[in-house]
């Protein structure tokens, strides 16, 4: 059987820290794992509480102080309607691109926290965002899979299958390797689902915030924090220090 990665990295993408009836199902889940030894990363989008105004400060600063990464996590909007017809809608400009990552940044930045880990949403690969992460001096980036996607997406394409760790005008490309749901089928087997680097290797997995209100993928959560006890479960921004030296 493969053996267990040195490092799993649980990656929670947060897109709904504002909202008062997730947030409770949010910290139940990160305080279990606590219970077994883990940490986290939290790529978390701020756009829907900049809209509605909401002070995301305590939350932000509770996630610091129990020891989870806060991270970055930007879906990219057009600025305007795009001018093409529906059902064929024009993707966002550069300009866009940089206002909806400055967007989250500066929300971050202003609460305490300056991010150095960076997921796209819906997996989207944009020129102008990589050099965006490599001109705010990010350390990694999660956008990219070991797995391509069971669903279209063209602006995800380049993010697909990388089997390996990258290293790319400075910034660390780490790919992220399964769903919370193939991590939890997998573990039982010992199939684990994870990218080899420098004699060493690391399982990424991912769900939403919101998945969380699931009662199967709560329980999952649950089983596989329980699961994993004993084994090094870290912020990824551990992992991108293990590549660092690595390739050193």
């Amino acid at each position: 059987m493969p053996s267990r990665p040195a490092f799993v990295c649980p990656t929670l993408h947060v897109e709904r820290l504002y909202d008062d009836g997730i947030w409770p199902t949010l910290r139940r889940a990160l305080e279990r794992l606590e219970r077994h030894g883990g940490r986290a990363t939290l790529f978390i989008s701020t756009r829907r509480a900049r809209q509605s105004e909401r002070d995301l400060g305590d939350r932000l600063q509770w996630l610091a102080d129990h020891g989870h990464e806060v991270a970055q996590h930007t879906h990219f909007h057009r600025s305007s309607p795009p001018d093409s017809r529906p059902d064929a809608p024009a993707p966002p400009s550069a300009d866009d691109i940089v206002a909806s990552l400055d967007g989250d940044y500066d929300y971050l930045v202003e609460h305490g926290h300056v991010p150095r880990g960076f997921c796209a949403g819906t997996w989207s690969i944009y020129p102008a965002a990589a050099a965006w992460l490599r001109r705010r001096e990010f350390r990694y980036d999660c956008s990219f899979r070991s797995y391509a996607l069971d669903y279209d997406n063209p602006s995800a394409v380049a993010g697909d299958s990388h089997a390996g760790t990258a290293l790319v005008d400075g910034v660390l490309q780490i790919p992220t390797t399964a769903s919370l749901g193939v991590m939890a089928r997998r573990i039982a087997t010992r199939r684990y689902p994870s990218v080899p680097f420098g004699g060493s290797s690391y399982a990424l997995f991912y769900l939403h915030d919101w998945d969380l209100r699931v009662r199967r993928k709560e329980v999952a959560w649950h089983v596989l924090a329980r699961r994993l006890g004993g084994s090094a479960v870290v912020p990824v921004q551990e992992v991108a220090h293990a590549v660092e030296n690595a390739i050193a």
